[in-house]
């Protein structure tokens, strides 16, 4: 889920389901989040900055949980 500048809540329609990132420690990667169970939809061309954004994490059945990011810039019609 993701909550914009001003203040509007967005959750994706996936299900629990879940998409596929490669990403690595230590390393800044940039994230398309239109997967077929990360895409936010009917999100306000306003919106521009995720004041919150939560994505759930999962490597096994003992690591799993959360990674909460804050003041995620909003970058439209870029592809990363």
């Amino acid at each position: 889920m993701f909550v914009d500048q001003d203040g509007e809540s967005y959750t994706p329609d996936g299900g629990t389901t879940s998409d596929y990132y490669d990403v690595s420690e230590g390393v800044y990667v940039k994230l398309k989040l239109d997967g077929t169970y990360t895409r936010f939809e009917n999100v306000k061309k306003t919106a521009k900055v995720m004041q919150v954004l939560k994505l759930g994490l999962y490597v096994d059945a003992a690591i799993r949980g959360y990674i909460t990011m804050k003041n995620v810039p909003i970058q439209w019609d870029v592809e990363p």
